[in-house]
């Protein structure tokens, strides 16, 4: 509970509060999510204004020496542990639209009691009991009323007016999805200034490389990016972007590993949005597997490999009916500074679905070896050829 002193403190900041100017909000806005308007980080924009003036308020009560509100508004956000915040994140990131729903219109009344809520929560530390009800999927929607569900961003609400304990727990929803997604927002921001690649520059860098290698038309292209540590690239410790590109008119999206510090492809990935790359039951064709090296060489020519192909091994395993275990043929192309690069053919869509470079070509083929001496064990027959040198 506030004491009296408290109370006349808070009372008068709500009342000497002025909105922050626009361009301090939309300053706040670039600065959180730095991406032009076509370009995602992962992490769903949130109402940046409201973080910045969570940011202001806790300026203003700090500076005013009263520690009330910072003990309580700023105390229960910083309470939510990183596991938490990046849970809230990720279930937001999974929303099929970034846009809050209700199953039912609010009364006048209730959007007023709401907003009045919202403030004597943000500024009196007034919470609720209990947490939201909270569900990732639409079938786990039930009676229990309210609850919201992330895949369909909407509130499933009761047919009676809600009480203040139950607007107060949609008040502590958006407040504590809103700072999670901020701060991740954030800590994004912040791993990548560092980095030798800008953002634009990596979604550049994915652009060109898909135009090259599937013909594309990238110009409208939306494009998502994530900055996280490299696997299967050259430099195992180095850190990447990873840019996916869409179009509604495409069959596949393309993602793009960027290396953040040289700006080198070190993956690239196909999915196929309608066909499963990987499908198995498939009766294979060596004679085709082997002409299909001329692909794999225009391929490499485009990532301006060609020349540095030393050899070239055709990988495929079959199980004991004599069909592809997982539908794909590996090629392992060697390269003469030792490295070596491998490409994924898909027989059920017939692309090269996917790329990858490898550091060292021996130790990935003593890995290879190894793996598939497991699975001989297991029945399947394994065809590793040696197909140009």
């Amino acid at each position: 509970m506030m004491d009296q002193f408290d109370r006349e403190i808070s009372d008068r900041l709500q009342q000497e509060a002025k909105p922050l100017p626009l361009e301090y909000t939309e300053k706040i806005d670039r600065v959180l999510e730095g991406l032009s308007e076509k370009t995602e980080i992962r992490r769903k924009p949130v109402s940046y204004w409201k973080y910045a003036a969570a940011l202001l308020l806790f300026a203003v009560l700090t500076t005013t020496g009263t520690q009330a509100a910072v003990n309580l508004y700023s105390k229960h956000m910083t309470e939510m542990n990183e596991g938490e915040k990046k849970d809230i994140n990720r279930k937001t990131q999974s929303a099929k639209t970034d846009e809050d729903s209700f199953s039912r219109e609010l009364t006048g009344e209730e959007q007023e009691r709401l907003e009045k809520l919202r403030n004597k929560y943000e500024t009196e530390g007034v919470f609720p009991q209990e947490k939201l009800l909270e569900v990732e999927k639409i079938k786990d929607v039930s009676d229990q009323r309210p609850v919201y569900c992330y895949e369909n961003s909407t509130f499933y609400l009761p047919e009676e007016m809600l009480t203040r304990q139950q607007m107060l727990q949609i008040v502590d929803f958006w407040e504590r999805r809103d700072y999670a997604v901020s701060m991740e927002n954030k800590q994004a921001e912040e791993k990548s200034k560092d980095q030798n690649i800008s953002q634009e520059k990596a979604i550049e860098i994915a652009k060109e490389y898909a135009e090259k290698l599937y013909g594309v038309d990238c110009a409208d292209a939306v494009s998502t990016i994530e900055y996280d540590k490299t696997q299967l690239s050259v430099d195992a410790d180095a850190s990447s972007y990873y840019v996916t590109l869409e179009k509604e008119t495409w069959k596949y999206s393309i993602t793009v590993e960027v290396d953040s510090e040289n700006g080198s492809v070190n993956q690239i990935d196909l999915e196929n949005k309608k066909e499963e790359e990987c499908a198995a039951g498939v009766v294979p064709d060596e004679k085709f597997y082997r002409k299909n090296v001329k692909k794999v060489l225009q391929y490499f020519d485009k990532l301006n490999l060609k020349k540095d192909i030393s050899s070239i091994r055709m990988i495929y395993k079959l199980k004991e009916d004599g069909t592809l275990n997982r539908g794909n043929v590996k090629y392992m192309v060697r390269l003469r500074n030792g490295s070596a690069g491998v490409v994924m053919y898909s027989v059920s869509t017939k692309d090269l679905y996917r790329f990858y470079r490898i550091s060292d070509y021996k130790v990935a083929m003593q890995m290879e070896d190894q793996a598939c001496e497991k699975q001989r064990d297991r029945g399947l027959v394994i065809y590793n050829k040696l197909i140009m040198k």
